[in-house]
């Protein structure tokens, strides 16, 4: 919205300022659900840290290979809000839950 409201005003704006704000935009988007997503699943990275990672919420292709102690970290789900965001069909990591579905 914010990016609409500043081309759509009176000041004139260059295509490289509109270009910035618009990747800082999608920057913020992409950080926010990575985060999102690294805090809902399983009650957060402390419980997750703590116990076996189950995947309840979303499967990573490292819980289909049965390789046990495995633990996603923030590097994961930012790459999964990433893949999330620009695909145009499924992911290699899939969205197990409700709860995981209605984040995007």
């Amino acid at each position: 919205m914010f990016l609409l409201v500043v081309v759509l005003s009176t000041q004139p704006i260059t295509p490289l300022t509109a270009l910035r704000d618009a990747g800082l935009i999608w920057l913020a988007n992409e950080l926010s659900f990575a985060v999102w997503y690294w805090e809902i699943e399983e009650g957060g990275p402390g419980r997750r840290r703590s116990d076996a990672h189950e995947g309840e919420d979303f499967q990573f292709p490292q819980d289909q290979d049965g390789a046990s102690g495995w633990s996603p970290d923030f590097a994961d789900y930012l790459f999964l809000a990433f893949n999330q965001s620009t695909a145009f069909g499924p992911t290699d990591t899939s969205v197990m839950s409700k709860r995981a579905r209605s984040c995007r």
